[in-house]
């Protein structure tokens, strides 16, 4: 149960991440609304992948400890799913203070897909 809440929170995070810089992308002005309530949704979402993420963590905790060499690759996943939490909310940051964000939104996306594809490989992913 906690696996599919984590897997949908990431992809809702995603799109709501790519609909928040286009809506500062559009308006970046403290005044665009919209892009601040979008933003603070953003931010409980990053919030609530993180919690699953700690949770399916520690619920499979034996899982992962008997695996050989195993538990490297998921606190190597960890790091990078906070890397990418972290890229994600510098880019928004940057967007809406209008500086130049193109170098850093690719490495978020880039970090954010090998993210994904790490936990779809590793044994509690879905590949």
């Amino acid at each position: 149960m906690m696996l599919h809440l984590h897997l949908t929170a990431i992809a809702l995070a995603f799109v709501l991440f790519l609909i928040t810089y286009f809506s500062y992308k559009g308006n970046p002005t403290a005044e665009n609304r919209r892009a601040f309530i979008l933003h603070m949704t953003l931010r409980l979402f990053y919030i609530i992948v993180l919690f699953s993420g700690v949770m399916i963590f520690i619920q499979n905790l034996s899982i992962i400890g008997n695996i050989s060499n195993g538990h490297m690759m998921y606190g190597l996943k960890a790091l990078l799913g906070l890397g990418a939490i972290a890229l994600m909310e510098m880019t928004l940051v940057r967007e809406k203070k209008e500086t130049n964000v193109q170098m850093l939104l690719i490495i978020a996306i880039v970090v954010i897909i090998v993210t994904v594809l790490l936990g779809s490989y590793l044994p509690l992913g879905v590949l």
